[in-house]
């Protein structure tokens, strides 16, 4: 008596998406349905996901939920691309179908924009509109001038020995004059010696 073995049918109708959201821009997540026909049992099922610009069917990457899980994540995609997604369910007799076909596009890549390493000051290290600090002519001591902070405007301040100009800031607002010159006092001058000693007057 000959023995009669039965292969196991496979799936017809592919599972349904219901439900398809970008994450991030490089990750998607899908949930779907399955309505068994004549109580086939099932496996697993494929999800077959490309570019929607290509046309090529070798394109297409395949991921494998196994079980009676009805959701996955994929998570290798580009930002700002548009897919294809279909699915398909099998078992020991082979695929069913593919099921509905969605078209799901990926977030926008973020940059990051770098800060600088120094917070908001610039090279220098100094914040925005920061005056520098005064400081005097060179050659000559700090009590021989009045050097006084007013503002960033300059305007030149007579010395005690009245032979040159020094200059501090102003706060107000600078005037249209012309330039101030220190008197010589003749009585101060001292005339060089050909020999380059001094000549008392």
């Amino acid at each position: 008596m000959a023995v009669q073995c039965s292969e196991e049918p496979r799936p017809v109708d592919g599972p349904y998406i219901t439900y398809n959201e970008a994450i991030n821009e490089t990750a998607i997540i899908l949930k779907w349905t399955y309505a068994s026909v004549n109580n086939t049992p099932i496996y697993g099922f494929y999800i077959f996901y490309r570019p929607t610009d290509s046309d090529n069917d070798s394109d297409y990457k395949k991921a494998v939920v196994e079980g009676d899980r009805y959701w996955h994540s994929i998570t290798d995609l580009q930002p700002e691309t548009a897919y294809d997604i279909k699915m398909q369910c099998f078992n020991e007799g082979g695929e069913s179908e593919f099921g509905n076909v969605v078209i799901l596009e990926t977030k926008v890549g973020t940059q990051k924009t770098g800060c600088p390493s120094n917070g908001d000051f610039p090279a220098n290290g100094k914040p925005p509109h920061q005056l520098p600090a005064p400081h005097c002519l060179p050659g000559f001591h700090q009590e021989e001038m009045d050097c006084d902070m007013e503002s960033d405007t300059l305007l030149p301040q007579h010395m005690s020995n009245r032979h040159l100009p020094v200059y501090h800031y102003s706060t107000s607002a600078p005037e249209h004059r012309g330039p101030e010159f220190c008197p010589a006092d003749d009585s101060s001058l001292q005339l060089l010696h050909s020999s380059h000693q001094p000549i008392s007057v």
